[in-house]
C-alpha cells in the first residue's frame, strides 16, 4: 500500500505529492482508505508522476480505489499463483493502453479491467522482482 505525503491548496487542489515510508508518517499522509472516488485517486496518481496510475477494484471490493506504481521496461518480474512464484524474466514492452505487459520469456500479462493486476493464462499474476518460492503448506 502506498502512503503519500500530499500538500493541498485551501481549495483542496493537490500542490505536491510524494510516496513516503509508513515510519515517516505525518499529518498530510493519505492512502487508499482516504480516496473515495476514482477521480480522487487519479488526481493523486497524476501528482505523483507518469509511473503511477489510479485503479478501481470494483464495487464489491474495499477499499475500491487505489494508486499503484507501474512496472517499467527492464524491471524483473515473476508469475505468481496461490503462494507460488516463478521468475518470468524482464519486462520488454508495455502497451500504451497499459492493457498488455510482455516479458522477454514471451509471457503476456493482460490487465484486469481498471485494477492494478495483470494476469497471464487466466491464472498467473504479475509480481515485481525475481521471486522463486513455493507455498510451504504443501
Amino acid at each position: 500500500m502506498l502512503n503519500v505525503h500530499i500538500e493541498r491548496t485551501i481549495y483542496g487542489v493537490i500542490k505536491s505529492a510524494k510516496v513516503i515510508d509508513f515510519d515517516s508518517a505525518d499529518k498530510w499522509m493519505e492512502n487508499r482508505n482516504d480516496w473515495k472516488s476514482f477521480d480522487a485517486a487519479a488526481a493523486v496518481a497524476k501528482a505523483l508522476g507518469e509511473n503511477f496510475i489510479a485503479t478501481d477494484a470494483g464495487p464489491n471490493v474495499s477499499p475500491r480505489y487505489d494508486v499503484t506504481q507501474l512496472p517499467k521496461v527492464g524491471d524483473k518480474v515473476s508469475g505468481a499463483f496461490n503462494g507460488d512464484s516463478y521468475p518470468e524474466g524482464k519486462v520488454v514492452s508495455i502497451s500504451k493502453s497499459l492493457r498488455l505487459i510482455t516479458t522477454d520469456t514471451g509471457k503476456k500479462f493482460y490487465r484486469i479491467r481498471k485494477s492494478g493486476s495483470w494476469r497471464a493464462n487466466g491464472t498467473w499474476f504479475l509480481r515485481a522482482g525475481h521471486v522463486y518460492e513455493q507455498n510451504p503448506s504443501f
